[in-house]
């Protein structure tokens, strides 16, 4: 699911993005569930979005903040929402 899929893609995969957040590869994959199967519905927790920033500066990942929202709000004025 995006925007998980495309943010552990550009992290190395599952095992690099785990490590990086000090969590565990079934954590990470949860992130690209639905919610209805008890994932995250593609989503990447918030605390693990401020660590990948950091490891992506890092690492040179080019992550950028829009890549840990869904394609359809990002470019969406708050006005907008």
């Amino acid at each position: 699911m995006e925007p998980a899929k495309h943010v552990i893609e550009k992290c190395g995969g599952l095992e690099a993005t785990a490590s990086a957040c000090e969590r565990a590869v079934s954590s990470i994959r949860k992130w690209m569930v639905t919610k209805e199967k008890r994932g995250t519905g593609g989503l990447i927790p918030a605390d693990c979005q401020v660590i990948l920033m950091r490891a992506s500066a890092a690492n040179g990942w080019g992550l950028k903040a829009e890549d840990f929202f869904p394609s359809d709000v990002v470019g969406v004025q708050a006005e907008e929402v």
